[in-house]
């Protein structure tokens, strides 16, 4: 972790952003367009979610693969709000257009209604 004066910053592992007395972060990864983070997770399994004002949700995979989840690929919305895993290892990404789970593997699936019956899409 690199502390920087001048622009009152905390950088963390050089792509993490986090303005102090705020909940404002800035994500920076040049293979994908997050400038600014609103919820941050890590999993189990030690990879890094960054839910995004608009652009989405990443995954920084332990392993060092990334992962990009967007409208394109099943969400309600890019505007993503929460993120957390449960007991069973699914990520639950809530949006501003509602929520969504994604699996351990890395499937989407959608809430249809209050049967409990899911859509499931595949990324």
């Amino acid at each position: 972790m690199e502390l920087c004066q001048s622009h009152r910053k905390i950088v963390l592992s050089k792509i993490l952003l986090l303005k102090p007395g705020t909940r404002k972060t800035e994500f920076r990864d040049s293979k994908y367009s997050i400038i600014s983070a609103r919820a941050l997770l890590q999993d189990a399994k030690g990879n890094l979610w960054v839910g995004s004002n608009d652009e989405g949700v990443l995954c920084q995979k332990a392993d060092g693969q990334s992962l990009m989840f967007t409208m394109e690929d099943g969400l309600p919305n890019n505007s993503i709000r929460a993120l957390c895993e449960d007991k069973d290892g699914r990520i639950w990404v809530g949006t501003s257009s509602g929520i969504t789970c994604i699996g351990k593997d890395f499937k989407i699936s959608l809430p249809e209604d209050d049967t409990g019956l899911y859509r499931t899409g595949s990324v």
